[in-house]
C-alpha cells in the first residue's frame, strides 16, 4: 500500500507539539467554562474562578456537584 502523506514525516517539530498542547488546553478550559456558566445559571450558584481552577471545588456540595457534572 503506497503512502501518500509526506507531511513532516521525519521531522520532529517541538513548536508544533507545544502549539497542539496549548490548543487542546484552551479548548478544554473554554468548553468547561461554557458548561459551568450554563450549570451556574440553572442552579443559581455564583460563578467564581475558584470553581474553574481549584481541585478543592469538587466536593459533596451543590457547587462540587456542578463542577463534577461539567467535567
Amino acid at each position: 500500500m503506497p503512502e501518500y502523506s509526506t507531511f513532516r514525516k521525519s521531522v520532529y517539530d517541538p513548536v508544533l507539539i507545544v502549539a497542539q498542547i496549548v490548543t487542546l488546553q484552551c479548548f478544554g478550559y473554554s468548553t468547561f467554562s461554557v458548561l459551568m456558566v450554563f450549570a451556574s445559571i440553572l442552579t443559581n450558584v455564583e460563578l467564581t474562578p475558584r470553581l474553574l481552577f481549584s481541585s478543592q471545588s469538587v466536593q459533596p456540595t451543590v457547587e462540587g456537584s456542578i463542577v463534577a457534572v461539567s467535567l
